[in-house]
């Protein structure tokens, strides 16, 4: 169920992305979909943290004996983690749209708070 949920979420993220700021039944998938998969790793979590913090760390110590597989886990580990910085800055402008159009849609009534205001004239 985590796979599953962690994969609906993506999509429908990257769908969001690819169709632009519109709601409906697309956003709606995204929302449900996210509170799913947060209540399954939360529950993921609390059921491996003992085991991951027993274990995890002997891939990093240096010892005399060799976990098995411990290369591949930090070979993994660590492309992951740039994997996900390089995602994250490749998507930035695409977040950095999505934050402005919360703002506006927020303030549609044309009332913006001064700080808002300002942060957008800095920006720009």
């Amino acid at each position: 169920m985590l796979v599953v949920s962690t994969l609906t979420l993506f999509g429908s993220g990257v769908a969001l992305i690819v169709v632009g700021h519109g709601g409906g039944p697309l956003l709606q998938l995204h929302a449900v979909s996210f509170a799913v998969w947060g209540v399954l790793v939360a529950i993921h979590i609390l059921a491996y943290l003992t085991r991951a913090l027993r274990d995890g760390p002997a891939d990093w110590r240096r010892h005399a004996e060799r976990v098995a597989g411990d290369g591949g886990r930090r070979a993994v580990l660590l492309g992951a983690l740039l994997a996900g910085v390089i995602l994250a800055l490749a998507t930035y402008s695409a977040q950095d749209s999505w934050l402005d159009h919360r703002h506006e849609h927020r303030h549609a009534d044309g009332v913006v708070p001064a700080a808002v205001a300002a942060a957008r004239t800095e920006a720009r």
